[in-house]
């Protein structure tokens, strides 16, 4: 039933609004006839006709357009058929002015009783005017209502806009943010791993030194304190030309403290080349300058010398893929680091081999 009645409300308005334009122009044909009688004072009655005839056709135009007004429901309809309402009544008021100082200037040449049927119209269309200016102003107002609706939702609107706008700038700014904290922490978790890795290289060492001593230890307590006296004075008395023969000399000693405990020659032999390899390993270790790590900045013809100086240094002494790419990477300049600095984040072996390839392209 609501939707034959809404069916029902806009085909009234359909045809409402279609007597209004049928009897607009009207107005407009009446207009245009109404201008060529006007001219000369020859034709004064049918004039007066013609004008009659414009005031009821007014009438009836003002009518459609208040029925307009009564089933429209949308207020950009409303405040359109206003303007045109308006624009029209000043064109007739403008008219009616024009006409009455052309009855006037007639009268000053020949002065003409109105026919009883002129003031019987003329009556009747101010009385016509009287009945509906009532109605008029209250659909007027209610025009009036419906604009200022239509302009307070707008601005709502607008206002919803903006609000949503400022949310997703904020929500932007927080996503920047985000995406900083995590690469500071990326970037902090591949400094912390060169930093423990830095940390295992020199407890190493320390490991190295500690065994080196022990069995320096070992060695000096198998000795007899008269030959620890002896090796003594002939290390410190200077008649020796070359630092070796103080070597002998502990060999010599030590070779024969071990025959006396029952060791075999081969065995003792053994331990003293093992022991002066290691002692050899660790002063060539501390004495010798460290390797110097080149760099690459992708140009071609420096790649190999690069790669070969980077698995000599790093790559032979580090088994961990995932250091192997941090050095990798600390050691790329320019463009070759650009092009590897993402494959931290695949898996430690899969990046490692994604960024040598990379590099080798």
């Amino acid at each position: 039933m609501a939707t034959d009645r809404r069916k029902e409300d806009c085909l009234d308005f359909s045809d409402v609004k279609r007597t209004r334009s049928t009897n607009l122009a009207q107005l407009t044909k009446l207009y245009k006839e109404l201008e060529k009688n006007l001219i000369s004072y020859e034709n004064v009655e049918h004039a007066k006709q013609l004008y009659s005839k414009l005031c009821e056709r007014f009438e009836q135009f003002k009518l459609a357009h208040l029925q307009c007004l009564d089933l429209c429901t949308q207020s950009e309809v409303i405040a359109n058929l206003e303007v045109n309402y308006e624009r029209c009544h000043e064109n007739f008021v403008e008219f009616r002015d024009r006409f009455s100082q052309y009855i006037a200037s007639e009268k000053s040449h020949e002065e003409e009783i109105p026919e009883e049927s002129d003031t019987v119209s003329i009556d009747s269309s101010l009385s016509s005017r009287s009945s509906v200016s009532s109605q008029s102003r209250f659909r007027s107002a209610k025009a009036k209502r419906l604009i200022a609706e239509l302009k307070l939702r707008k601005l709502s609107e607008q206002h919803e806009l903006e609000r949503a706008q400022i949310e997703i700038k904020f929500r932007q700014q927080v996503f920047n943010q985000l995406s900083e904290m995590e690469e500071a922490n990326i970037e902090e978790s591949v400094w912390q791993e060169a930093v423990e890795e830095d940390t295992d290289n020199n407890s190493g060492i320390m490991n190295i030194r500690n065994i080196s001593q022990t069995v320096s230890q070992t060695l000096q307590s198998s000795v007899p304190e008269s030959e620890k006296e002896c090796i003594n004075t002939n290390s410190l008395s200077g008649q020796t030309a070359a630092t070796d023969k103080p070597k002998m000399n502990i060999n010599n000693s030590t070779l024969g403290i071990s025959a006396q405990s029952g060791f075999s020659d081969v065995s003792v032999s053994s331990i003293d080349s093992a022991f002066q390899r290691l002692a050899s390993t660790l002063h060539e270790g501390f004495n010798l300058p460290k390797p110097e790590l080149l760099t690459f900045n992708g140009t071609p013809l420096d790649y190999s010398k690069f790669i070969r100086n980077f698995e000599t240094n790093i790559e032979g002494r580090i088994s961990d893929n995932s250091l192997r790419l941090s050095y990798l990477i600390q050691y790329c300049r320019g463009e070759a680091k650009c092009c590897i600095e993402d494959c931290v984040l695949l898996d430690s072996d899969e990046g490692y081999k994604r960024a040598r390839a990379i590099l080798y392209s």
